[in-house]
């Protein structure tokens, strides 16, 4: 004997109502996104030479020549961020202008942990990962960015109070320069360093 077979009526429902069904258990899955607007404190900028100079008022700058190269450095306050899980985070800085790019494939990023303050080891020193991607590939001016999700994360983690990162010239074959702007402004443009993070 054959049963009368009736298809299975498939109801449709809303996140809202999803939500409102699932009664004194949903706040344990209601988190609120939050996304910071990029202003990040940058509690560290700068550059330092291969020879041990420092230069800590002037651009985040990359320079390669024979004589002294040197590396860019930049680090963010962490502090207002203790405790919450990241989303994402968005390593963003501003391209003022370069030099000799057609002699290299691009500005590469590690991330480091510097510590409190720059000083002549850190232009290839303090170094947790290398090489974490480019952050930029082109001389044209403008916002440059990089995906820093899981560094973040990471000094999160390892309760660091500072976000640090080091830039420096890929592939280099000849004298070449990227200079970017830095938190005091130096080119002029307003276009300051920013981590944006979005968490919960």
């Amino acid at each position: 004997m054959l049963l009368d077979y009736k298809k299975p009526t498939v109801n449709s429902y809303t996140a809202t109502e999803i939500m409102d069904k699932m009664g004194p258990c949903q706040n344990q899955y209601n988190a609120t996104f939050n996304t910071t607007t990029g202003n990040v404190t940058v509690n560290a900028d700068g550059n330092v030479y291969y020879s041990g100079n420092v230069v800590t008022n002037e651009f985040v700058w990359v320079e390669h020549t024979t004589e002294n190269p040197s590396s860019g450095i930049l680090g963010f306050d962490l502090r207002s961020m203790a405790g919450k899980t990241i989303v994402s985070a968005k390593l963003r800085v501003y391209l003022v202008e370069s030099t000799g790019w057609m002699d290299f494939t691009g500005v590469v990023v590690d991330h480091i942990n510097f510590g409190s303050s720059i000083d002549a080891t850190d232009y290839n020193g303090g170094t947790l990962a290398s090489n974490i991607g480019t952050i930029s590939s082109n001389s044209a001016v403008g916002w440059k960015e990089l995906d820093v999700t899981s560094y973040v994360q990471a000094d999160l983690t390892e309760g660091r109070a500072s976000s640090q990162y080091r830039f420096m010239l890929n592939g280099v074959l000849g004298a070449c320069v990227a200079r970017f702007e830095d938190a005091e402004n130096t080119g002029g443009t307003g276009n300051k360093p920013q981590l944006i993070i979005t968490y919960h």
